[in-house]
C-alpha cells in the first residue's frame, strides 16, 4: 500500500489532469491502465490508487466541495486548447462500446442461443 499525505491537486507523476486524460485510450495497455490509475487517485484524492484511504494522512475534504472541484478540474481539461476533445469522445465511445460488446460476448459463451443470435 502506498501511504502519504491526501493529496487534493488533479496533477499526478509530474501530468496534469488534461495530459493524463488523452493516455486513457492508448495504444498500449500499460500506458491506459498507468492513467486509470492516476486519473482515479485524483477522483478519489489520495497520493495513489495503490492508497489504502483509510490511512491516509490528513482530514478528508468535503464530498461536495471536492466533486465540485473533480467536475472542474475534468471540464477545464477538456475544454482547454489544444485537447484533442473530438478524437478523445469519439474514442471513449467507442471503447466502451467494445468493451460492452466484449463483455456481452463473454457472458454468452458457450450458450446455444446466444450464438444462435
Amino acid at each position: 500500500m502506498v501511504q502519504g499525505p491526501r493529496e487534493e491537486t488533479f496533477e499526478r507523476d509530474g501530468k496534469t489532469l488534461q495530459q493524463w486524460l488523452p493516455d486513457l485510450l492508448a495504444r498500449n495497455p500499460a500506458l491506459r491502465r498507468k492513467a486509470g490509475d492516476w486519473i482515479v487517485a485524483m477522483y478519489l484524492g489520495v497520493p495513489s490508487v495503490h492508497s489504502d484511504v483509510e490511512e491516509v494522512v490528513g482530514d478528508k475534504p468535503n464530498r461536495e466541495d471536492y466533486q465540485a472541484a473533480w467536475q472542474a478540474a475534468v471540464e477545464s481539461a477538456v475544454n482547454a486548447p489544444g485537447f484533442p476533445r473530438r478524437s478523445f469522445f469519439v474514442g471513449a465511445a467507442a471503447r466502451l462500446i467494445g468493451n460492452h460488446d466484449k463483455y456481452l460476448s463473454e457472458l454468452g459463451r458457450g450458450d446455444e442461443q446466444y450464438e444462435r443470435i
